[in-house]
């Protein structure tokens, strides 16, 4: 089974806030995604299939909800019903406090032209799809959605880091987990080239950052230092792997940390490596009788497939094509998938910024 869960749907499955609350449920989308994979798990047999065996996949959005459905309720109702799960780029910009979602809600209120969810719920269909398409257009940060999933309480009782940091979650899961080289550059906004840049865009991603957090960040985690020694050479470089660890590639290292790094990790690395551009050589139609736009190695693609498909039937990936997958392990290894080879190597997501990231030191109770 693949999930998909596009943040596109906005308003009507990520609204959060005490106005929803108090009369509806927030996060509707992970509800409606925990209905779903609880009917597959009971009617599977019906199929074909083993309810034991179920395998979810996701990209991006599809990856950060398959991380909150492994982190569902802090762990507290009993196993997930799925027994495998391929997360790519899992990733989602973290939202936490209640004012953000209640900002959000009236926001959305305001365009509808209501004061209430009440009579937001009477207006017709086409209305409220209307709203919610122009909110996430117009209303949007650079590189954000206004919605995603945020925490409530009930379903997503912290963020999913510092749930997996607790050991509030499923434990008995076979996990494949990947992040590409890059991800973080296509949601770097124009204003980074400045020196300012960056500063700007952490405030946009959460506005309630403390001071002295944010000076850490700033001039000790990430500091204006562009010689390369810190992974970048440049502006826009340092903001794009700030965006890269907090979105992204961080979730990764919980993953493979709180699974006692008994993960299958790897990173796609052939250039220029951006968030997605691994979604064609993992969909790549081998029967089409040419190679997709964005496909430049054709081998690289199956070897992939082969990793994901024995993954799912047997739990271990593995390919004629590439060399052994071992699991990430005490020393951090992942498979490194470049356009030339294909090779194990140090997992540089296993580093003190993620450790930094995972406290959500970001979030200031206001």
């Amino acid at each position: 089974m693949r999930m998909l869960i596009p943040l596109k749907l906005g308003a009507f499955g990520w609204l959060g806030g005490d106005s929803i609350t108090a009369n509806g449920t927030a996060n509707a989308a992970l509800h409606d995604q925990r209905f779903a994979l609880d009917w597959v798990y009971k009617n599977i047999h019906l199929f074909g299939g083993d309810a034991t065996r179920v395998t979810v996949m996701g990209e991006s959005a599809g990856a950060g909800s398959i991380l909150h459905q492994i982190t569902a309720y802090g762990g507290t109702r009993g196993a997930a019903p799925f027994k495998q799960a391929i997360l790519q780029s899992p990733g989602w910009v973290p939202v936490i406090g209640e004012e953000q979602q209640e900002d959000t809600l009236q926001q959305f209120l305001g365009i509808l032209n209501v004061s209430t969810i009440e009579q937001a719920r009477k207006l017709p269909s086409d209305k409220l799809i209307a709203a919610n398409a122009y909110q996430v257009a117009t209303k949007s940060q650079w590189g954000q959605f206004t919605y995603g999933p945020v925490v409530d309480g009930s379903f997503v009782p912290a963020l999913p880091g510092q749930l997996l940091l607790r050991g509030d979650f499923d434990h008995n899961l076979n996990i494949m987990v990947g992040h590409n080289a890059n991800e973080g550059l296509v949601f770097t906004s124009p204003d980074s080239v400045n020196s300012t840049g960056l500063e700007t865009q952490m405030k946009t991603l959460s506005p309630n950052i403390p001071a002295n957090v944010s000076d850490f960040v700033l001039d000790v985690l990430y500091p204006p230092v562009y010689n390369g020694s810190y992974g970048y050479t440049d502006s826009v470089a340092r903001t794009a792997l700030v965006i890269s660890d907090l979105i992204f590639q961080c979730n990764t290292d919980y993953i493979n940390r709180a699974f006692y790094n008994e993960t299958y990790a790897y990173k796609f690395s052939i250039p220029p490596a951006l968030h997605g551009q691994d979604v064609s050589y993992t969909f790549y139609n081998n029967g089409s009788g040419s190679s997709p736009s964005g496909v430049a190695n054709v081998t690289v693609a199956l070897a992939m497939q082969d990793y994901f498909t024995s993954f799912v039937q047997h739990g271990v990936p593995k390919s004629p094509l590439a060399p052994v997958f071992r699991e990430h392990g005490q020393h951090a290894r992942l498979m490194n998938i470049g356009n030339h080879t294909i090779q194990p190597t140090r997992d540089l997501t296993n580093n003190p910024r993620c450790r930094f990231w995972q406290n959500a030191p970001y979030y200031k109770e206001t």
